[in-house]
C-alpha cells in the first residue's frame, strides 16, 4: 500500500516539474537590421534568420524570377520588423 502511494506522489512530482519548468531557450531580444525577403531577415550580429510558419513569395532567389506577390510580402514583413527590437523564439532546432 506505501509502495503505491510512493510511486504516485512520485509521478505527480515529475508532472508537476514538467509543467512548471521552462526548458525552453532564453529569451532573446534583437534587432532586426534587414529584411532580405518576406520570410527571412538578417539581425544584429548579421545573424540570418528564417520565420517558422512563413513561407512568402520568392523576391531574391538566384534561379527563379520574382513571384506574384514576393514584393508585398518582403514589404509586409519590412513594415513589421525592420529596425524593430524582436524576440526571437526557437523551434527545436535553434
Amino acid at each position: 500500500m506505501r509502495e503505491v502511494i510512493v510511486k504516485k506522489v512520485i509521478v505527480f512530482l515529475v508532472i508537476f516539474i514538467l509543467g512548471v519548468v521552462d526548458f525552453s531557450f532564453p529569451e532573446e531580444l534583437r534587432t532586426v537590421i534587414r529584411v532580405v525577403d518576406g520570410d527571412t531577415v538578417i539581425v544584429d550580429g548579421k545573424e540570418k534568420v528564417r520565420l517558422i510558419g512563413v513561407d512568402t513569395p520568392e523576391t531574391v532567389h538566384p534561379s527563379k524570377s520574382v513571384e506574384y506577390f514576393g514584393k508585398e510580402a518582403t514589404a509586409f514583413t519590412k513594415k513589421m520588423c525592420e529596425g524593430k527590437k524582436v524576440r526571437l523564439e526557437y523551434d527545436w532546432q535553434r
